[in-house]
């Protein structure tokens, strides 16, 4: 199963980034994460949680993103 999401990075000057997140299970409680972000950075990694929504709020905070509405 994978999801994607949408989130945002407003900085003081006003200016953003956004990102396309992507998580996919990789069973039981394995999901693998990839992101690109609109100023050309991506990346992808593995982490250990409960749920594809855990798994992209932890993302948002350890990358001071919001999701987007």
């Amino acid at each position: 199963m994978s999801k994607s999401f949408k989130a945002v990075c407003v900085y003081e000057d006003g200016s953003k980034d956004e990102a396309k997140v992507t998580i996919t299970s990789e069973g039981g409680t394995i999901f693998q994460i990839a992101w690109q972000i609109s100023n050309g950075e991506t990346g992808r990694f593995v982490l250990e949680g409960n749920s594809i929504e855990e798994i992209f709020a932890l993302w948002c905070e350890d990358n001071e993103f919001e999701p987007a509405n």
